[in-house]
């Protein structure tokens, strides 16, 4: 199941059928045996913004939310929003930070 959901086709149709991004990461945590309460959920735009801020001011995060972002700046959403805060040097620039673990 988790590789059907991982193709291009899936992630399409897990898009479609869930409300929103959120409800989308909480199947992919249940789908992956990860049971997390209501108040974990990570608001992943306003974590990406943060992180934009704290690039820009030469500060660090922690390795789970780069990791998050990671994957988040590969939807069209995320990407969407990395571009509309950076030109294409800084979102390759954002990008290597982001992929730096320490």
């Amino acid at each position: 199941m988790k590789q059907q959901f991982s193709s291009t086709k899936g992630k399409g149709f897990l898009a479609a059928v869930t409300a929103s991004p959120l409800e989308e990461q909480r199947f992919w945590d249940w789908l992956n045996g990860r049971t997390i309460s209501t108040s974990a959920i990570i608001d992943r735009r306003s974590l990406l913004e943060a992180a934009i801020k704290q690039w820009r001011n030469n500060q660090d995060t922690a390795f789970e939310d780069k990791q998050t972002l990671l994957d988040y700046i590969h939807e069209l959403e995320g990407l969407g929003i990395v571009k509309a805060y950076t030109n294409s040097v800084e979102e390759y620039q954002f990008q290597v930070w982001l992929s730096a673990s320490g």
